[in-house]
C-alpha cells in the first residue's frame, strides 16, 4: 500500500473510508540499520492463553517451538533493482525502478519524476548504459534495453541499487543493504522489497528451530508493485492493490496437509507467505513449480 514520508514519521494517505488501513508510525520508532547479528532484534510474544504480552528476542523464538509447528518462509530474493541516471541531452535526473521481465531486453517498470519519462526518452544509467523508455501509460513504463551493452540483470548487478523505503535513509541504500535488506535463505530473484518477516532468522536460528523438532518450508512469492500500492476504498467496496507472482508448490501444500491432519500448526511467516499459501489452495492443481499471479490480500474484518 503506497504511503507518504514525513520527517515527523510514516502516515498512510487515506481519506475517512480507507481509515481501517490507515496508522501512523513516528520517525524515532522506525530502525534505520538492523541489529546484529539479526537474530537479536526484539520480538513482540503474546500469549493468548494468559492474556500476557512480553518482549523477547527473535533468538529465543526455538524455546516457543516444537514438533507440532511448520514454518512457512518465503525465499524470494530482492533484486538491486533501483538504476540512476539522466536524460540523454540534458542534466536531468531519474530514476527507474525495474519491475519484471516480460521478453529478452524488455522490462516493466516505474520511474520517477514520470513527467521526463515519455516513449521514445533514453536514461543514461551510471553514465555509461543506454536505456530506452519504449512506452509510458499511466505510472507505467516499459523500457528496453537491447541497445545496452549488457542485460539489465547484468546491469543491476553491476551499478543497481536496492530498492530500501523511502522511510529507511529517505530510500538511499548503500553496500550495506545488499546484505541487510535480503533474507539469509533467498534464493530466487524476483522481489522489489524485502518479505521483511524473514530478515531476522539467520542460518543458526533455523538450525536450532529445527533442532526444536519444528520442521521448515519455502515458498516464492515476488513482492511487487502491488506491496506499495494504495487499496482502493469506495461505496463499500474495497479494491486490491494489484497482483504478484507466486510459484506453485503442489508438494509443500501435501505436505503441510497432511502435517495439519495430524494435528500440527502452520506457522506462516509473514503476509506474504499467508498470500501464497492462501492463493494456491485457491486454485486448481497446477503442474509444481507452475508461475501464478494472485491479487488476494488482508482486509477488514
Amino acid at each position: 500500500m503506497s504511503s507518504k514520508y514525513s520527517e515527523s514519521g510514516w502516515k498512510k494517505r487515506v481519506n475517512s473510508e480507507q481509515e481501517p488501513f490507515s496508522y501512523s508510525l513516528p520517525q524515532h520508532l522506525i530502525a534505520q540499520r538492523p541489529v546484529k547479528p539479526y537474530d537479536r532484534a526484539r520480538l513482540l510474544v503474546c500469549d493468548r492463553a494468559l492474556s500476557k504480552v512480553s518482549n523477547r528476542l527473535f533468538l529465543d523464538l526455538p524455546e516457543m517451538l516444537n514438533e507440532r509447528h511448520f514454518l512457512v518462509f518465503n525465499n524470494s530474493k530482492v533484486m538491486p533493482a533501483r538504476l540512476l541516471g539522466e536524460i540523454r541531452g540534458s542534466s536531468a535526473r531519474v530514476e527507474l525502478l525495474l519491475l519484471e521481465k516480460h521478453s529478452p531486453g524488455v522490462w516493466s517498470a516505474i520511474g520517477k519524476p514520470f513527467r521526463r519519462l515519455s516513449q521514445g526518452v533514453e536514461v543514461v544509467v551510471n553514465g555509461e548504459y543506454p536505456v530506452l523508455v519504449q512506452s509510458a501509460d499511466g505510472k507505467a513504463l516499459t523500457v528496453d534495453f537491447k541497445s545496452c551493452p549488457i542485460s539489465a540483470e547484468q546491469l543491476m548487478e553491476r551499478v543497481g541499487h536496492m530498492p530500501i523505503p523511502p522511510y529507511i535513509r529517505k530510500g538511499l541504500s548503500d553496500e550495506s543493504d545488499k546484505h541487510d535488506y535480503q533474507a539469509q535463505f533467498a534464493r530466487d530473484e524476483g522481489s522489489i522489497a524485502a518479505p521483511t518477516a524473514g530478515l531476522h532468522f539467520t542460518e543458526e536460528l533455523l538450525g536450532r528451530i529445527r533442532a526444536a523438532g519444528s520442521k521448515v518450508g519455502f515458498v516464492t512469492l515476488h513482492v511487487g508493485r502491488a506491496s506499495f500500492q494504495s487499496v482502493v476504498v469506495g461505496d463499500g467496496e474495497i479494491t486490491a492493490p494489484g497482483e504478484e507472482r507466486y510459484v506453485y508448490d503442489s508438494e509443500l501444500l501435501s505436505e503441510l496437509d497432511d502435517f495439519r491432519s495430524s494435528g500440527g500448526k502452520i506457522i506462516a511467516v509473514g503476509t506474504t507467505v499467508v498470500r501464497a499459501l492462501e492463493s494456491m489452495r485457491a486454485v486448481p492443481v497446477q503442474k509444481k513449480g507452475t508461475v501464478l499471479r494472485t491479487s488476494i490480500f488482508i482486509r477488514p474484518p
